[in-house]
């Protein structure tokens, strides 16, 4: 996304300070991007660069920009790829050397980069090419990219060998790094390193309540009674697969038309300057955010909301102004909603505090704290998993009981709770808390670890309705 962005500015630049400061972060940036080893990263680069192409009415500027920045650029990226630091398990003090010459190598390009910059600026400002100029460039540019793209094609394996070199390496195992190995080879596998498993849970869940879904945050729960590994997973490294799964048709239809609000924005404000690097960085964020969690990352997240925020602004001009009555009824919604959110926030910052003053020890102010997110989120079954936890610390087992029944009360489904509960229990009561943890996570190694070390019996899986299985 800052790539992006950059590339945007410099291509647009009205100043040469500008200019100079968008140009030095690309190589900064790529070099990042690059040590992440993320695949998906560099395919929604492609994808919002493509978006960029093809809404921004001075291409060839652009392309110039592009051009002329990736030389000092490919020169950091070169350094990076042959360095010791792609190499799995390197010794601390190599990797510090070369990470130093590494740095120098990336200040140098910075320093370029910046230089081409200002030039880029401050020949807009000066230069007025002719019309055969600019079509000789902009041919030359043409033929470099599509021979460029011939021959990654017949590398790849041609336009009839590719589809299945992709779906084979898509389907395929992950690829393990060794030590003294580069991890360099990542960059060219394209692995799904488990996210198909995930998404065909997601898809089951799905096809439980296809129209509403089974509840916001349910997907870590079919997870683990539909995984067919033991790993643990939280999401299903999809926006829009756990949007369907968790939420249904409709949750789905209300978030595509959220984002889908700027995309059509940009088509009304294509032609004003940066608003192509705007909606490519945020067409990055979507594309990304299709096979990952990049949702749950605030500074992403908002760095893509402010870049589409910023394209339906720009596209505001011909809209006409809200009456006094339509602007006091949208003030008003915002604060049910911004009350409503508050209310969440209270009782999730309570739990936070108790968590932390349970950690130190303190069990007097975990409790104090779990009654007040109880307050503020009297739906919840976390203040009172809370409260059991600083009840255990304090030896009231007896108390700490009482909590988690009333947790599973509010939350049956929740198999953490089965099991905690489990554990203060003795005898026939144990082992339907077991039967019901195992039912709802029946390939836990936890509870698998928690039954040997205890030489307990392994209780007959309950489901979540409460018959055996």
């Amino acid at each position: 996304m800052g790539v992006l962005l950059a590339l945007g500015l410099v291509a647009h630049a009205r100043g040469r300070v500008v200019g100079a400061l968008a140009a030095g972060s690309i190589p900064i940036l790529l070099v990042t991007l690059y040590f992440t080893y993320s695949r998906g990263a560099w395919i929604a680069l492609v994808g919002g660069a493509v978006v960029l192409a093809l809404l921004d009415g001075h291409r060839l500027r652009l392309a110039s920009a592009a051009v002329a920045v990736a030389l000092p650029t490919g020169l950091a990226l070169a350094a990076a790829y042959g360095s010791v630091l792609t190499q799995a398990g390197t010794a601390t003090e190599v990797a510090i050397e070369a990470g130093r010459d590494l740095g120098y190598v990336i200040l140098i390009a910075t320093a370029a980069a910046a230089l081409i910059g200002w030039g880029l600026a401050e020949a807009g400002r000066r230069l007025d090419p002719p019309a055969w100029l600019q079509r000789a460039f902009a041919g030359l540019l043409l033929v470099a990219i599509v021979g460029s793209a011939v021959v990654g094609l017949i590398r790849a394996g041609g336009p009839i060998g590719l589809p299945d070199r992709i779906r084979t390496s898509f389907t395929g195992p992950t690829a393990q790094v060794s030590v003294g190995e580069s991890a360099n080879q990542r960059l060219f596998s394209l692995s799904n390193d488990g996210r198909i498993i995930g998404w065909r849970v997601a898809q089951s869940q799905f096809a439980e309540r296809r129209l509403i879904g089974t509840g916001a945050g349910t997907y870590e729960q079919h997870w683990v009674a539909d995984r067919p590994v033991p790993g643990k997973v939280r999401d299903a490294h999809s926006l829009y697969l756990e949007t369907l799964a968790e939420l249904g048709v409709v949750g789905m239809a209300l978030l595509g038309l959220a984002l889908a609000v700027p995309l059509a924005a940009a088509c009304v404000a294509r032609r004003r300057a940066l608003v192509p690097a705007a909606t490519a960085a945020y067409v990055a964020y979507l594309a990304h955010a299709a096979i990952d969690w990049d949702w749950e990352l605030p500074a992403v997240t908002l760095a893509a909301l402010f870049c589409g925020g910023a394209v339906v602004i720009a596209a505001r001009r011909d809209v006409p102004a809200l009456s006094n009555r339509a602007r006091t009824a949208g003030a008003a919604a915002a604060l049910v909603v911004s009350a409503f959110a508050a209310v969440g926030l209270l009782g999730s910052t309570a739990l936070d505090d108790g968590w932390d003053a349970l950690e130190q020890g303190d069990t007097a102010t975990a409790s104090e704290k779990a009654d007040l997110a109880r307050r503020w989120a009297p739906w919840s079954s976390e203040p009172f998993r809370l409260a059991a936890s600083a009840a255990s610390l304090a030896e009231n087992d007896a108390g700490a009981r009482s909590y988690l029944l009333r947790a599973v009360e509010k939350e049956p489904s929740n198999w953490n709770l089965w099991f905690d509960l489990a554990q203060l229990q003795t005898g026939a009561r144990a082992q339907h808390s077991l039967g019901r943890a195992l039912g709802l996570n029946p390939k836990s190694l936890d509870i698998a670890e928690y039954i040997q070390a205890n030489r307990l019996r392994t209780p007959q899986p309950i489901d979540p309705k409460g018959s055996s299985s």
